[in-house]
């Protein structure tokens, strides 16, 4: 009896071993939706991408002509985040599409291998930034991005106020932790299923 029934006759013509073609169909079903949702993800990410950082670079070219424009260091800062945001979906949704794609070749591997190469670094320094801000926060620090925020720029501030921006900083270092997380995790997953599926073959 055929112990794979799903499998196709082509399939079985095929030299791969029953291993990879029953990885296949495992993977199959979850990255169906999962690699329509990527593709329509990097049709999004990849133009958002290019558009802010060619504004991110105009905001920049004028904070070099005049540096205590403050309109241009916002625009600057604002536009470079969403450059990254938008770099980070664009790099995750080409590791689910390629990690579909694995099987006899090793360069949708090494793709997704590139991918986590870009990625991980990335979601770390959001973990650290998170464990940073929740850890100042809790001792009664306020901070700003990595940094703590100097004592003598809080001084006006009352002991509610501050203990106030302190929890809030705790919050958001929860948020940048719980985000770095998730892009690990997400970067890791399409490498594990790309290795698999490769190692099967």
């Amino acid at each position: 009896m055929n112990q794979y029934p799903d499998l196709t006759l082509t399939q079985w013509a095929n030299p791969l071993p029953l291993e990879y073609w029953r990885l296949r169909s495992i993977r199959v079903g979850p990255y169906l939706w999962l690699t329509t949702f990527a593709w329509l993800t990097l049709a999004v990410s990849v133009p958002g991408c290019i558009l802010s950082t060619r504004s991110m670079h105009r905001a920049l070219d004028r904070l070099r002509r005049s540096p205590d424009d403050r309109i241009a260091r916002f625009a600057y800062g604002w536009e470079g985040t969403f450059a990254l945001l938008n770099g980070l979906a664009s790099a995750m949704s080409l590791a689910v599409i390629l990690a579909a794609q694995a099987g006899p070749s090793g360069l949708a591997l090494a793709g997704v291998g590139l991918v986590n190469l870009l990625v991980q670094p990335v979601a770390l320094l959001f973990c650290w930034i998170g464990v940073r801000k929740i850890a100042l926060g809790l001792f009664g620090q306020v901070t700003y991005a990595w940094r703590r925020v100097p004592e003598s720029e809080l001084a006006s501030l009352l002991a509610s106020e501050r203990r106030g921006l302190a929890w809030f900083c705790v919050f958001r270092g929860m948020i940048g932790l719980a985000l770095g997380a998730a892009m690990g995790v997400s970067c890791a997953w399409p490498l594990m299923w790309a290795f698999l599926a490769w190692s099967a073959q």
